[in-house]
């Protein structure tokens, strides 16, 4: 059994590959993770692998747990075993990208979503955390595709407004760059970050296109949504 999952469906693999001792290990570890004892889970997983080597769910039960103790590194490791068995399991991928964003291993992250976008055409979190990993690398025409992917499936995605509008503008785009940051504060209600953010990008646009009046009624406009230039 993988941890998260319910008894109902318990093998993304042939029910044949797992023993009925490793079964049942990978089981009682996953009880002792749900009850908070990652170490006995641990204890659980171990065996379990000892017993059968080639078993990707164990290498993902004992990944999660060693993610949940902030040690990514081992994690990764033994994500990377489950997925050398099973290339095309998508929850694989999954739990592996996040401990790569912990890591700040951009160029995985960037690897592992476009696997998962492969798998799953459809997943507007994928398009989204890849767009971010691009814009944090400078590759900005790149997250500005990821971005435009969210923005069709999911019209209302402020966050993809925002950081496409800021890559608009770092790659001179000053007409698309108003147009995102003007879309993300239509959709202020939905955006996670500073309300200023914005604003400050408009002035900045503003700026650029030397249209100074403007520029300066964004920043009161930033000032009003708790933007302080001073400390900035």
């Amino acid at each position: 059994m993988r941890i998260g999952e319910n008894l109902f469906n318990l093998f993304r693999k042939k029910p044949k590959e797992l023993s009925k001792e490793a079964f049942e290990l990978n089981n009682k570890g996953s009880e002792f993770f749900q009850n908070n004892n990652p170490n006995k889970a641990l204890e659980c997983y171990n065996k379990a692998i000892e017993l059968e080597s080639n078993n990707a769910d164990s290498y993902y039960n004992r990944g999660t747990v060693y993610s949940s103790l902030g040690d990514y590194k081992r994690a990764v490791e033994d994500f990377n075993i489950a997925i050398s068995y099973l290339p095309k399991d998508e929850y694989c991928y999954w739990a592996r990208v996040k401990c790569h964003i912990k890591l700040k291993n951009w160029k995985n992250v960037i690897k592992d979503y476009s696997t998962i976008v492969k798998l799953n055409p459809d997943s507007i979190i994928a398009h989204k955390e890849r767009g971010d990993a691009y814009y944090k690398l400078g590759k900005y025409r790149e997250a500005i595709n990821d971005y435009t992917e969210v923005i069709a499936k999911s019209a209302v995605s402020a966050h993809s407004y925002y950081y496409r509008g800021c890559a608009n503008n770092y790659l001179k785009r000053y007409s698309d760059a108003i147009y995102d940051f003007n879309k993300t504060i239509e959709l202020r209600g939905s955006f996670d970050d500073d309300p200023y953010l914005p604003w400050v990008g408009l002035a900045s646009v503003y700026t650029k296109l030397g249209q100074s009046e403007k520029a300066q009624e964004c920043i009161e406009k930033a000032k009003e949504n708790g933007y302080n230039q001073k400390s900035k």
